[in-house]
């Protein structure tokens, strides 16, 4: 999701706005019934043009940020001490079919672990994907007695550059890793004994922390094609729409380069909701934070009918509210639910399927304090989305 509110903010330290019966701002003017004032509105004419806004690949200003077809966040890890670690079990772990894709930019400058498949240091019954000095990449495993086996190796990666990585296992023996969409190396494990332990980390194995950048990592239950790999790897994807994608980490939350004290949970998009919690991270600044470089750029995605204000199928009561709210909309489509405050950081999320036409959620929002947040229901067909404020 989109979290660049500088257009947003800039209007909220000039005026508080307020909140009317019409909209959020000051004019109490709101032509495009979208919940925005025309002086808080960059497009009082769309109601699909607002703060909040996700932004599309359209050549529009979707999120009134005064920039056009926009790019997201990444995580930056310093190579230090900060990782995310997981709780459960690495999918290359459990026998069958798996793929792994991801963004990977680095400076090399020793051999780093990238992905750790157990919670701690020790080196036996584990997967590790690795990128060496010589700015290589490779992957091998260990049996939980420790016996290693070597998959692939020594496969050249730019340094300072946005690739694509892609690891594809067919079967247990069979792999091949992609690089941008394009078949690289091959791979074959003839007696497999596969890790067994649950848990996980990213660049965060003591003595061997990854530096660099990494960004939308996935992880599908099938072996992937090169011509699925390459169709999807440079747009974010909507995970409600393949329930194969069993873990959907796009890592673009908070501000990037901002100010994110807190935000330290890496939030999952699937239906799995592994989420991981980020350690040590500086949380502030272009490193070791959320950070605004990335290689993907807007949403792609388009209304399947423009002719339809799909917004007039959301309702959101009461507004403001306290303690709960209710959400109600008519679609028989696989959708996401979303809650983020002005700043981007997502405070309930919720992937809904098997909709039967219309639907209606009460949602806990005691937790959540004081302000402006945004509800988005989107997928890649179509996007509803509303403004509420909670009060104490």
């Amino acid at each position: 999701m989109k979290n660049s509110l500088i257009y947003l903010l800039s209007i909220l330290i000039a005026v508080v706005p307020k909140l009317s019966a019409q909209c959020i701002g000051n004019s109490g003017i709101d032509d495009d019934n979208d919940g925005y004032c025309s002086d808080t509105d960059c497009d009082d004419s769309a109601y699909t043009i607002h703060p909040f806004s996700l932004e599309l690949c359209n050549g529009i200003d979707d999120d009134c940020d005064t920039l056009i077809d926009e790019a997201g966040n990444s995580i930056h890890f310093d190579g230090s001490n900060d990782g995310i670690s997981f709780g459960n079990i690495f999918p290359f772990h459990i026998p069958g079919d798996v793929t792994i894709e991801f963004w990977i930019r680095f400076t090399p400058t020793a051999h780093r672990s990238v992905f750790w498949t157990r919670p701690d240091n020790f080196d036996q019954n584990r997967f590790n994907f690795y990128v060496n000095s010589n700015g290589t990449f490779g992957f091998d495993y260990r049996e939980p007695n420790a016996t290693l086996h070597t998959i692939i190796s020594n496969v050249p990666i730019p340094s300072n550059t946005w690739t694509h990585i892609a690891i594809v296992r067919n079967g247990n023996s069979s792999y091949a890793l992609y690089l941008n969409g394009d078949l690289e190396a091959t791979g074959n494990d003839p007696s497999p004994h596969l890790p067994t332990v649950t848990g996980w980390k990213i660049a965060d194995r003591e003595g061997f922390r990854y530096y660099g950048y990494l960004d939308e990592i996935r992880i599908w239950n099938v072996a992937r094609t090169e011509a699925q790999i390459s169709t999807s790897m440079s747009t974010v994807i909507d995970p409600s729409l393949d329930s194969s994608l069993i873990a959907y980490y796009p890592l673009d939350q908070g501000i990037g380069d901002g100010d994110n004290s807190g935000l330290d949970t890496v939030i999952d998009y699937s239906f799995n909701e592994d989420q991981g919690t980020m350690n040590n991270f500086a949380l502030n600044g272009t490193t070791s934070n959320w950070v605004s470089t990335t290689p993907l750029a807007c949403i792609a995605t388009t209304t399947s009918d423009p002719g339809v204000d799909f917004n007039n199928r959301l309702f959101i009561y009461p507004n403001p509210a306290h303690d709960v709210i209710h959400v109600q909309w008519e679609s028989k489509e696989k959708m996401q639910l979303q809650i983020a405050d002005i700043f981007g950081r997502v405070v309930y999320k919720e992937s809904l399927r098997d909709l039967n036409g219309s639907y209606s959620k009460e949602i806990n929002i005691g937790s959540i304090t004081s302000g402006l947040y945004s509800i988005t229901l989107y997928n890649e067909s179509n996007i509803m989305a509303k403004q509420i404020v909670v009060v104490e």
